[in-house]
């Protein structure tokens, strides 16, 4: 099998998140045994920090792996000595100090499988699968927004991009990664249709420009979830999209009434206000926005809308 070269965190994510393919992932699994600078990377993945930016990828980790990650920061922070890449991971000594030093772990993670097999691995399968589709969707869709961003208006829990003001503004490569994340979703809805997954569909058909599914599966959101901040932003989003300013402002001034102190809120509805052409608000929403956020880069952003605003 080809010898890898140590893994980024963006491939061991990848890995952990089912999207590496399977011949991939026998090749990943055999270089993290055997090399003791990738095994401490997997294990200490700031995953806490990945989902600070949405509540709904948070919870997805929550459920789904941090099980796993606390079980493997725990078994990390309990090796004594982990072979080096020099050393072959299954030497006996090393099996044998592993099976001594965790031996109640081990017990523990056997006990566990002989109970997902009591309790039926159909149901099983399923849940994980369904959490799959999930999370390979909400990864695309981070990927495809990650150099450049679809709107003017932010879409929850996206990381910074640059927006650029022309048709077209994705590249093939992104809109191939949109056409991946929509079937993942898609899946995933049908499976289960909670808020938290119709949301994540919801953004995929938004940043595709398809508003009017976008809408549809943001509103069901909203019922299941009326007290949803990032659902209403977004639904906000797609409603502007299409035109319909003021029931947009209609969703984010019910937003902030939620939390007043909601970034993506302001800063779209500061960009609202100006669409509207009501300039004391949208500078009185900048002021607001750059009080709660003055050094990130859509900072930056709400200074030059500042700036223009003040030149009028």
């Amino acid at each position: 099998m080809k010898t890898l070269p140590c893994l980024t965190e963006e491939e061991l994510w990848s890995y952990l998140t089912g999207m590496t393919k399977t011949d991939a992932r026998e090749a990943i699994e055999l270089h993290v045994a055997q090399c003791e600078q990738c095994f401490q990377t997997l294990t200490s993945l700031d995953f806490v920090s990945v989902a600070k930016e949405s509540p709904d990828e948070a919870a997805l980790i929550e459920t789904i792996y941090q099980p796993t990650i606390n079980a493997a920061l725990a078994l990390a922070a309990n090796t004594t000595t982990l072979p080096t890449p020099a050393t072959a991971w299954w030497r006996l000594e090393w099996l044998t100090a592993l099976w001594v030093n965790h031996r109640f772990a081990f017990a523990g993670a056997m006990a566990m499988v002989v109970i997902a097999i009591t309790i039926g691995f159909f149901s099983w399968n399923s849940f994980f699968t369904e959490d799959a589709d999930l999370a390979r969707g909400l990864l695309a869709l981070k990927q495809a927004t990650n150099s450049t961003r679809p709107h003017e208006l932010r879409i929850s829990g996206l990381a910074y991009a640059q927006f650029a003001n022309v048709r077209g503004n994705l590249s093939d490569a992104d809109m191939s990664k949109l056409e991946g994340a929509r079937a993942a979703l898609m899946t995933a809805v049908a499976k289960n249709p909670t808020p938290t997954t119709r949301h994540i569909y919801g953004q995929v058909l938004l940043a595709s420009n398809e508003y009017d599914k976008a809408i549809e599966q943001l509103q069901q959101a909203t019922q299941s979830a009326p007290q949803n901040i990032e659902i209403l932003i977004d639904l906000a989003t797609a409603q502007a999209q299409k035109g319909d300013w003021t029931v947009a402002l209609a969703h984010l001034n019910r937003a902030l009434t939620i939390d007043n102190h909601n970034t993506t809120a302001l800063f779209n509805r500061a960009i609202l206000h100006e669409w509207l052409k009501n300039e004391t608000a949208a500078t009185a929403d900048w002021q607001s926005y750059l009080k709660l956020d003055a050094n990130s880069q859509w900072a930056r952003e709400a200074e030059q809308h500042l700036a223009e605003l003040k030149k009028r």
